[in-house]
């Protein structure tokens, strides 16, 4: 599996939607993510984690949630063997489950 772009909105300090393009970062096949405490380096890895488990070990939906934000949505394009997926996940504030929908870059739906 390769990333190829992770999209965050609304979790933890990613309050508007922004979007990490590794295929641009990774062109040169080294980059780094670095920031100062609470700028969202670890987030990333958790947005991640979070599109392809539906989990995030560290506290509740409510506690991912960003404290201005009554949702956080992320989406993360993958490669797998040759073919691409988009896998989204939403939170709600005061939700317990996570909507999730994962098709094929071409919108073919993948079946559960």
């Amino acid at each position: 599996m390769k990333p190829i772009r992770l999209s965050i909105e609304g979790l933890n300090s990613f309050i508007q939607k922004q979007t990490i393009d590794f295929e641009d970062l990774g062109r040169d096949n080294l980059f780094c993510i670095s920031g100062s405490t609470g700028s969202g380096k670890t987030t990333i890895a958790d947005a991640v984690i979070f599109a392809l488990y539906g989990n995030i070990k560290r506290g509740n939906f409510d506690d991912i949630i960003n404290l201005n934000c009554k949702k956080a949505i992320v989406e993360l394009n993958i490669e797998l063997e040759g073919e691409e997926y988009v896998i989204v996940r939403e939170i709600r504030r005061n939700s317990s489950a996570a909507k999730a929908s994962a098709y094929k870059k071409d919108g073919t739906p993948i079946a559960s």
